[in-house]
């Protein structure tokens, strides 16, 4: 497959239209330090939406389309129907999107069990990065990103999100790389490991100083999926990026991977960049 030039311009955003028109605004503003100029706006049916109902549909979807322009968005406005998230990634190949963008929606553990979830569908299902959009419950006056934090375990995932860290187009002031690792059986070898950690962490650094005013590193020791998003918490950050593996486990394509966790327990908006992508 042909590569293209890595580019943030075009995103896709997902409507399910009970989204609050001041959550989608906010999610949009957050879109500008990706350097997006084009917005899609997705609304799929599970059935014939006819009448007076479609014709609400409609007017709804202006209404938020209206808005985003006024941000200075170029804003088309598209309705399928199908299956929610097969239709939602079918819309982004075809329009050549670049990510998706999905305002996430918590929900208690025993309807998201037996129904299941659209945005972690996406999440799962997605070749496109995904930015999972986190609203704030005391919303700021104005939401920001300036401090990202990205989680590395020093394989293949590093050479799939590196370029979205140094892109220009994406706009930040500090970057943390951080590491969770499983600590090792005996004194000399956890040396060992901090060592090969710190050299790797020391690596990615210096391959992304010249995007960021300040980049740190940080090594810490626990389960992954959990220490990431307590350390995320801790740090204050605006924006987490993670990498999604290809190579999940049968277990985890039926019950959920790491990238869907962090996804739904994070308490910022996340940003996960696929294995292999569509260019």
């Amino acid at each position: 497959m042909d590569k293209k030039e890595l580019r943030l311009a075009r995103a896709v955003i997902p409507l399910s239209l009970k989204e609050s028109e001041q959550k989608i605004v906010s999610m949009a503003g957050l879109l500008r330090y990706f350097g997006i100029k084009q917005v899609f706006l997705v609304h799929v049916r599970t059935n014939n939406g006819k009448g007076k109902k479609q014709e609400q549909f409609t007017d709804t979807i202006r209404a938020y389309a209206l808005k985003l322009r006024e941000l200075g968005f170029t804003v088309d406005m598209y309705f399928r129907q199908g299956h929610i998230a097969s239709e939602i990634l079918t819309m982004a190949a075809e329009l050549d999107a670049d990510f998706l963008s999905v305002l996430w929606k918590r929900k208690w553990a025993l309807p998201k069990a037996l129904l299941g979830s659209v945005e972690a569908d996406i999440v799962r299902m997605a070749d496109l990065p995904v930015f999972v959009y986190k609203h704030p419950v005391f919303m700021a006056r104005e939401q920001k990103i300036n401090q990202v934090m990205y989680t590395t375990n020093f394989r293949i995932t590093d050479s799939h999100v590196m370029p979205y860290l140094t892109n220009p187009d994406f706009v930040a002031q500090s970057l943390c790389i951080l590491h969770v690792g499983q600590r090792a059986p005996d004194p000399q070898a956890e040396a060992e490991r901090r060592e090969m950690a710190r050299q790797n962490l020391n690596r990615l650094k210096a391959g992304c100083e010249h995007a960021f005013q300040e980049v740190s590193t940080l090594d810490v020791v626990g389960l992954p999926k959990a220490r990431i998003v307590h350390t995320a918490r801790r740090c204050g950050v605006d924006l987490l990026i993670i990498g999604k593996s290809d190579n999940q486990s049968a277990f985890e394509q039926i019950m959920g991977s790491t990238a869907q966790f962090i996804a739904d327990k994070a308490a910022c908006s996340v940003f996960i960049v696929p294995g292999e992508q569509r260019r």
